[in-house]
């Protein structure tokens, strides 16, 4: 069984809600985005090391599922655990928590490519970063839970 890690604590910001009151999508991919690179940090792929050895990720596919309302005010916390793990891929599934009610008010599912910054094409995940994301390999339903 995998783990999910902590990748983000925050708040619901009032200019981060639509006309509605509800905290506007922008905002959940923005932090879902930060998530991401925290989850890398943690198993090997730091923003220094991919600024020295050229290495980039890139975003090519968000999917979410909206499970409760989020508005101004709502305290966050956001744990983020792996899919799967490809040759130069990986999916990642991040849930957001309404901390004060401690429901799940966002699952999202986001794939990432590994990018050579030269070629700008995908290059595999190094040896040490696929070795400790296995480690946080989760199923679909161990996630849903």
């Amino acid at each position: 069984m995998g783990q999910f890690v902590e990748t983000h604590r925050g708040m619901v910001q009032a200019w981060e809600c639509d006309h509605l009151g509800h905290m506007n999508v922008q905002f959940y991919i923005a932090r879902c985005s930060d998530a991401a690179w925290h989850l890398m940090h943690h198993v090997g792929l730091s923003p220094s090391f991919a600024r020295a050895e050229r290495i980039g990720l890139a975003a090519v596919r968000y999917d979410a599922e909206f499970r409760r309302e989020l508005r101004a005010g709502d305290l966050l916390r956001m744990d983020t655990a792996v899919l799967a793990i490809g040759r130069s891929s990986i999916r990642l599934l991040n849930r957001l928590w309404n901390a004060g009610t401690d429901e799940i008010a966002m699952l999202m599912r986001n794939d990432g490519v590994c990018l050579d910054l030269e070629t700008r094409r995908a290059r595999p995940l190094p040896d040490f970063v696929r070795t400790r994301a296995e480690a946080l390999l989760v199923s679909e339903e161990e996630a849903r839970a």
